[in-house]
């Protein structure tokens, strides 16, 4: 249901220029994402994923439909004992606007900005003193983002893509949860 009115919403906001071929395009990227806030204040710097398709509303705006995927273990410092597996898991979908520099120009800028839902994922595994342990909580929370990033045209219809994004989780086990992935990828673009 909230993706329906996001994407109603951005239809209405972003009206389809007449002039102009609308292009779909195919996004995936990976690279590092950085802890932050209440509930990873104590995890270490985790591999990110990102992959989506977005479609051009007009020269400077897309709606963008993506998931992501980030995770998480805790800090040496944290105090986990040796032979146990401590990891946050992140994954979410996500709805959102792109507002960006036109097409015509190989190089260009974007914004991003989003709302979604994310699942949040801890789990513990391994032996402590002889005893086993195996457990994991799950907990879904909406979220919201907000990126920048830059594109390079390689052909016409592939570019290289570097952006950063804020992502904040409103509610996962009693606090809220942000995280800064940083990725690089690929787009790969169609006309629509």
């Amino acid at each position: 249901m909230i993706i329906r009115i996001a994407i109603l919403s951005a239809l209405l906001l972003f009206p389809v220029s007449a002039h102009s071929q609308n292009m779909v395009s195919i996004n995936v990227g990976g690279g590092l994402g950085l802890p932050m806030g209440d509930g990873l204040d104590n995890a270490k710097i985790g591999p990110s994923i990102v992959a989506g398709v977005s479609l051009d509303l007009s020269e400077s705006a897309a709606i963008v439909l993506e998931g992501q995927y980030s995770q998480y273990k805790p800090d040496d410092d944290v105090g986990i004992p040796s032979g146990v597996d401590a990891t946050v898991k992140l994954t979410g979908v996500n709805v959102g606007a792109r507002l960006q520099t036109p097409r015509e120009n190989p190089a260009g800028a974007y914004l991003h900005l989003g709302l979604g839902l994310t699942r949040g994922t801890g789990q513990t595994s391994g032996s402590f003193g002889g005893i086993n342990v195996n457990a994991s909580d799950s907990e879904n929370s909406f979220s919201f983002l907000v990126g920048i990033g830059m594109k390079y045209a390689v052909t016409e219809t592939v570019s290289l893509m570097v952006d950063t994004r804020y992502n904040h989780a409103l509610d996962h086990f009693g606090s809220s949860t942000q995280w800064i992935p940083i990725t690089a990828g690929l787009s790969f673009t169609f006309p629509g």
